[in-house]
C-alpha cells in the first residue's frame, strides 16, 4: 500500500482529504518524511494587512480569494477561487506532494514512420539534439506539421526515462492531438486530462492536458511542451504560466510551440535557448492570404433577420461546390441570429462556442461529412483540421479578431496536400490595423518560405 501511495503522489499535489487511501497510512508516510505537506493557502502579514497565496496554483491575486465560515475547522477560512474547479483549497487544507525523482525504464519507444519535409527534418533533429539542455521555441506556420516534429524529441526524452507533458490552453487542441499521439506511441501509457474528462488514476510517462490541469502537478516533468503557447487564456493568465513552471523539475525545461509567436516570446528564447523556425507548410504550398469583402451594417441586417448579400452569396457558392466551411463570428448572440438564416441555405449547419456541450461531436460531424459547415466563435481558431475547408469571418474588424487570431483562422485553410488552397474571406465594416497586420505577416512568411 505504501508503494502504491508513493507512486500515485509522486510529482503531484493533492489535498490530504481527497487522497483515495487509508488516512492512517498516509499520516505514517508524512511522519516518516516521505510525503511533504504544506498549507493549501499560506498567509503573509505586511503593514497590518494579510496577503494570501494558493500553494496549489500559486495564485497571488487577492481578488481571487474569499473568506468564509469553514465547517471543517469551525473557523474563518480563506479559499482560492482560481483553482476551485479542481476542488476547494483553503487555509485549513493540508496539501501533500512527493517530488518526482523517479527514472523510468521503458521498453522500446516507437518511432514515427512518416516522411519529413526538409524543414521538418531540420527542426526535429535540432530539437532532439538540444531539448534536454536548452528551452526551445518552435515557430512554425499553420500547417507546417509541428506535431510530427515534436514526435522526435518526445521519443528521445521517453527513451531517456524522462517524464513529458504535452499541454495546450485549448481543449480542442488536446482532442485533436490525442489520436495522433496515441497512434505513434501506441505501447506507451498516456494520461489525458482536460475539463469534462474524468480524472484517471494512471501514472504515465506521457501526459496530454490543458494547461489548467498542471495545477495538479509539482516538480513532475523533465520537459513540458506548450502547444499554441500564445493562445488565450494562457497568454493572459500569470497563474497558468506559473502552473507550467512549477510542474517542471528543477533541471527540466519548458518548450513553446506556436504559429503566431510574439516579439517578446522570440526575444526571450533567443536569450535563454533556441528559436527554430519552419516558414513553409509541409506540402510546400503557401499560406492562404485573406480576401477583404466589405459588408457594411451587417449587425443591423442580422438584427432585422437578414444575412448580408455577399455573405449569402459566398455560402451558396460553397454549398454548391460541396465544400465544408467554417464561418466565424465575434459574438455568440450574432452567431445564433445568423443560424436560422444560414439554415435556409444549408439545413445541416450547426453552431458551436466555448460552452457548447456537443462541440466535440459537431466538429467530428463536420470532419466525417455528416454536416456541411459550422458557425463558430474564435473557439475553433486553433486545433481543428478539416480537409478542404473554406473559411470566412463575419465582422473581421471587431477587436476579438487580433492579428494572431486572424492568422490562426486562415491557417485552417489548405492544410491538406490534396487541397492546398481555399477561401479565406474577411467580411468587414471597415479594415483594421489587425487585418492589415495579419495579411502582411502572411505575405512575409510566404516570401521567406519561397525566396
Amino acid at each position: 500500500m505504501k508503494e502504491e501511495i508513493i507512486h500515485y503522489l509522486r510529482g503531484r499535489i493533492f489535498p490530504l482529504s481527497t487522497l483515495p487511501f487509508p488516512k492512517h497510512i498516509v499520516e505514517q508516510l508524512i511522519n516518516e518524511g516521505l510525503i511533504q505537506t504544506k498549507k493549501g493557502v499560506s498567509v503573509q502579514r505586511r503593514l497590518f494587512r494579510r496577503f494570501y497565496r494558493c500553494e496549489r496554483c500559486h495564485n497571488t491575486d487577492q481578488r481571487r480569494f474569499t473568506t468564509y465560515d469553514c465547517t471543517s475547522c469551525q473557523k474563518s477560512c480563506t479559499y482560492c477561487r482560481n483553482c476551485l474547479a479542481l476542488g476547494r483549497v483553503s487555509t485549513c487544507t493540508t496539501l501533500c506532494t512527493i517530488p518526482n525523482t523517479e527514472q523510468l525504464v521503458l521498453r522500446q519507444v516507437p518511432k514515427w514512420e512518416g516522411t519529413y519535409s526538409p524543414s521538418q527534418r531540420l527542426a526535429a533533429e535540432q530539437m532532439t539534439a538540444r531539448a534536454k539542455n536548452h528551452p526551445q521555441l518552435l515557430y512554425a506556420v499553420c500547417g507546417a506539421g509541428k506535431t510530427e516534429v515534436l514526435f522526435a524529441p518526445i521519443r528521445a526524452a521517453l527513451q531517456r526515462g524522462e517524464y513529458v507533458a504535452l499541454v495546450s490552453p485549448r481543449t480542442d487542441v488536446i482532442r485533436e492531438l490525442l489520436p495522433r499521439v496515441q497512434k505513434v506511441f501506441k505501447n506507451i501509457d498516456i494520461l489525458v486530462l482536460y475539463e469534462g474528462k474524468k480524472p484517471q488514476p494512471l501514472k504515465a510517462p506521457l501526459v496530454l492536458a490543458t494547461t489548467h490541469q498542471l495545477y495538479r502537478y509539482e516538480r513532475a516533468f523533465d520537459a513540458v511542451y506548450v502547444d499554441e503557447a500564445d493562445a488565450f487564456p494562457y497568454n493572459a493568465d500569470e497563474t497558468l504560466q506559473r502552473a507550467v513552471q512549477k510542474a517542471v523539475k528543477p533541471n527540466g525545461h519548458i518548450h513553446f510551440i506556436t504559429a503566431t509567436a510574439t516579439r517578446e516570446m522570440i526575444t526571450h528564447y533567443e536569450r535563454v535557448g533556441d528559436v527554430l523556425t519552419i516558414p513553409v507548410r509541409y506540402h510546400g504550398y503557401p499560406l492562404p492570404e485573406p480576401t477583404y469583402r466589405a459588408s457594411f451594417f451587417y449587425r443591423e441586417r442580422l438584427r432585422k433577420g437578414m444575412l448580408p448579400r455577399n455573405v449569402k452569396q459566398w455560402l451558396q457558392q460553397v454549398v454548391q461546390r460541396g465544400k465544408p466551411y467554417l464561418l466565424f463570428f465575434a459574438s455568440i448572440d450574432e452567431m445564433h441570429r445568423a443560424l436560422p438564416l444560414v439554415r435556409t441555405i444549408d439545413a445541416t449547419v450547426r453552431a458551436v462556442h466555448a460552452s457548447s456541450e456537443s462541440r466535440e461531436e459537431d466538429v467530428l460531424a463536420l470532419r466525417h461529412g455528416e454536416v456541411r459547415g459550422l458557425l463558430t466563435t474564435t473557439i475553433l481558431e486553433r486545433g481543428v483540421t478539416i480537409p478542404d475547408v473554406q473559411v470566412a469571418v463575419l465582422g473581421a474588424e471587431r477587436r476579438i479578431f487580433t492579428k494572431e487570431a486572424l492568422i490562426q483562422i486562415g491557417g485552417r485553410v489548405g492544410r491538406s496536400k490534396d487541397a492546398p488552397t481555399g477561401d479565406f474571406i474577411l467580411f468587414h465594416h471597415g479594415i483594421t490595423f489587425a487585418m492589415d497586420a495579419a495579411k502582411k505577416e502572411i505575405q512575409r512568411l510566404n516570401q521567406e518560405a519561397f525566396r
